[in-house]
């Protein structure tokens, strides 16, 4: 088992020229991208304005304690000692930086984030962030479980269609984690068949799918053959609706959902860890999701939704970190939000939640030929840590 970081001291001296872009790299700069780097990087797509990755890490370490005294969850240690570790490599510290743009709108409820890098002249790898801390992230992302379009949709595929105009002889690859590399592949399907031919690679790094109406637009299914889609064997969040690529499934150090973080992803010498398929956590709650949302029509699933990110709200969270930081205190409030709902959307709630975890336990049970595997009985921990965490919000 090793990790970016034995990747780097073991090729970090190589170029990209002595030694091709792949999809550890990839991993690694999507990683740089979640550090709050935008007030360091022109929001313009001009090359003249990019700065090097080393400039960036001159410009970021001397508040780099500050920002994960702030915010610890995108501004992890492990991320901080990432950008330090290939800022100093002969491989990453003359990577280009440039057009870094944020779009985050409380009235439409919408947050994404994009970055170009120039890689050795050879290409630009195009990088869309995943979800970041703020609460009116994570519900765009639940949108889509009761709408095929959302307001990032849009302003991806807008950034990619910037990308390929101001940049219109360069090849481009395009990467991202979790919603990130929804949002790329969604981007590449909406340009024209012409512009596709320049995009050599998508990477997507346990990245949710798509809605079935999406998938069958020519566009998309050209797109989704320049997909590499990687997720790790407990995969949850990289299964989510539908997909026309096959998985490859790697190895992380961790279990369950902590496998979303990249950071545990074991990496064998040029690539990450194969493994031969998911593990049961991975396609019980697979199977228990699209079960659950058949149950249910669009018009519920949106009302369900919007209840649930209404006591979010009553918190006073406005981000993950603050949740982070003062747990219980939420949890607390979270509580005390449910209590005074009307006696009707509580019991709609408690419904909703019941039928899940039924879902759930026939989808657990379905795994009977691999009782008391160590995958099963992985999988039997997480579902109670499932059951237990319903039963302490909602008291079912």
């Amino acid at each position: 088992m090793s990790s970016m970081h034995d990747y780097i001291q073991k090729y970090g001296h190589l170029t990209f020229k002595e030694e091709a872009f792949n999809e550890v790299d990839a991993l690694i700069l999507n990683e740089i991208v979640y550090l709050p780097i935008e007030h360091f990087i022109s929001h313009d797509f001009d090359k003249n304005k990019a700065i090097s990755l080393k400039k960036l890490f001159q410009l970021y370490q001397p508040l780099a304690q500050y920002f994960m005294d702030r915010n610890a969850p995108l501004a992890s240690l492990h991320r901080t000692g990432l950008i330090e570790a290939i800022a100093d490599s002969a491989r990453y510290q003359s990577i280009q930086l440039l057009a870094f743009q944020n779009k985050i709108d409380f009235k439409i409820e919408t947050q994404s984030a994009y970055l170009c890098m120039i890689i050795d002249d050879l290409f630009i790898n195009v990088i869309y962030r995943g979800t970041d801390d703020l609460i009116i992230g994570w519900k765009e992302d639940f949108m889509l479980a009761y709408q095929s379009s959302i307001p990032a949709h849009l302003f991806a595929t807008q950034y990619l269609q910037n990308v390929l105009t101001h940049f219109p002889e360069d090849k481009i690859i395009l990467s991202g984690h979790s919603k990130g590399g929804h949002l790329a592949l969604y981007a590449a399907g909406q340009i024209s068949e012409t512009a596709l031919d320049r995009i050599l690679i998508i990477y997507t790094f346990d990245s949710p799918g798509h809605h079935l109406v999406t998938l069958k637009r020519k566009g998309m299914i050209q797109a989704c053959k320049k997909q590499i889609r990687i997720v790790p064997n407990d995969s949850i969040v990289g299964m989510m609706l539908f997909h026309l690529s096959q998985p490859i499934v790697i190895k992380s150090k961790l279990s369950g959902f902590k496998q979303h973080d990249v950071s545990n992803w074991v990496i064998c010498e040029r690539q990450l860890e194969r493994t031969h398929q998911t593990n049961v956590t991975s396609r019980m709650i697979d199977k228990a999701n699209k079960e659950w949302l058949k149950n249910y029509s669009p018009a519920s699933r949106k009302y369900l939704t919007q209840t649930i990110f209404t006591l979010i709200n009553a918190t006073q969270a406005r981000s993950i970190n603050e949740w982070y930081a003062e747990p219980q205190l939420h949890l607390n409030r979270l509580r005390s939000a449910f209590n005074q709902l009307e006696l009707s959307e509580q019991n709609e709630i408690k419904s909703s939640a019941k039928l899940y975890l039924k879902c759930l336990g026939r989808s657990f049970r379905g795994h009977r030929k691999e009782y008391f595997s160590y995958s099963w009985i992985e999988a039997k921990h997480n579902f109670l840590n499932i059951l237990r965490f319903f039963q302490s919000i909602f008291g079912i």
